[in-house]
C-alpha cells in the first residue's frame, strides 16, 4: 500500500474536503486574474484614450540600447489636476477597457460637438439653413 493510500485511509473526507476546496479557490484565483482591475475602471471616469507604447529599460547591455525598444506595451492615459497620467493595462483587459472607454465617450459628448450642435440650434431659430 502506498503513502497515498494509507493518507486517505488516515484522513478521508477531511482529505477529499481538502481537495475540493483548494480546486475552488484555483478556480476563483483564475477568475480574478481575468477581471478588469477596479483601479483601471475607476480613471475611466476622464479617459484619454487607451495607446501603444514602447519603452526603454535602463539595462546598458540590452536591446533598447540600440534602438530596439520593448514593447508595444497598453496604457491608459486620462487627466488628473490638470497633470496627465497613466497606468499599464494587461493585454488581457484591453478589451473591456476599450469597451468602457467607448462606454464613457457615448454618455459624454465632447465639447466640440456640443458646441456644433448648439450653433445649429441657433442657426435654425434664426431662420438660417444648415
Amino acid at each position: 500500500m502506498g503513502a497515498a493510500a494509507v493518507l486517505h485511509d488516515a484522513l478521508g473526507d477531511q482529505l477529499d474536503l481538502f481537495l475540493a476546496l483548494r480546486d475552488e479557490k484555483r478556480g476563483a484565483n483564475r477568475r480574478r486574474r481575468n477581471a478588469v482591475p477596479a483601479h483601471l475602471l475607476r480613471k475611466i471616469e476622464t479617459p484619454s484614450g487607451l495607446q501603444l507604447e514602447f519603452v526603454r529599460c535602463s539595462r546598458t547591455p540590452c536591446r533598447c540600447a540600440r534602438g530596439e525598444l520593448h514593447g508595444p506595451y497598453l496604457s491608459l492615459r486620462w487627466r488628473e489636476d490638470g497633470r496627465q497620467r497613466r497606468r499599464y493595462v494587461p493585454r488581457r483587459h484591453a478589451e473591456a477597457v476599450r469597451m468602457a472607454i467607448a462606454s464613457w465617450r457615448a454618455d459624454n459628448p465632447s465639447v466640440r460637438g456640443l458646441r456644433r450642435l448648439l450653433a445649429a440650434v441657433r442657426r435654425l431659430e434664426r431662420g438660417e439653413l444648415l
